[in-house]
């Protein structure tokens, strides 16, 4: 993530290296391939509990969700969820991303989201949302259609010393 106001006036700068695309993906139980920003927030807070609501399956929704203090839950509450939504007590929180990944890959019926290069480099047959009409792609992230991803990158020095930026 980037650096807070806070965090900034230590003296440190933020080096971005990339960005990474987070996913809403379901287990291929579902049959759906999009959702509405607003449907998810539903989903989250427990409003629709049924996939059938949604267009899919006539079956309970199991849903994934991580930490607050992880890096996508924080991406996703400034990008989507916002501070306020309040996230059903029926959702299973996965501290660590292989057991979201696990969980969407073997759990039917269920949603959560991870890092789209996760899905890709560990191949996994999981069902990839489109949010709002909006396909998770690098040229749509790129043109800003897509809106949920986290930046990755260094905190360092506001002077770094030559050893550390070619470690950079």
């Amino acid at each position: 993530r980037t650096l807070t106001p806070e965090e900034a006036q230590y003296n440190m700068r933020f080096l971005h290296l990339a960005n990474d695309i987070l996913v809403f993906a379901t287990h291929p139980s579902v049959t759906i391939n999009n959702l509405s920003s607003q449907r998810i927030k539903q989903i989250y807070s427990g409003a629709i509990t049924n996939w059938r609501s949604v267009g899919g399956p006539n079956a309970a929704i199991v849903v994934l969700d991580r930490p607050e203090h992880t890096s996508p839950k924080i991406a996703l509450r400034e990008l989507l969820f916002g501070k306020e939504l309040l996230v059903s007590p029926q959702a299973m929180s996965l501290e660590r991303p292989w057991q979201m990944n696990e969980s969407l890959r073997t759990v039917p019926y269920s949603i959560g989201y991870t890092s789209l290069a996760d899905i890709i480099r560990e191949n996994l047959n999981v069902n990839v949302l489109s949010i709002d009409g909006v396909s998770p792609n690098q040229a749509n992230v790129e043109s800003q259609k897509y809106m949920y991803f986290r930046p990755f990158g260094f905190v360092v020095g506001a002077a770094p010393s030559e050893d550390t930026m070619r470690l950079v």
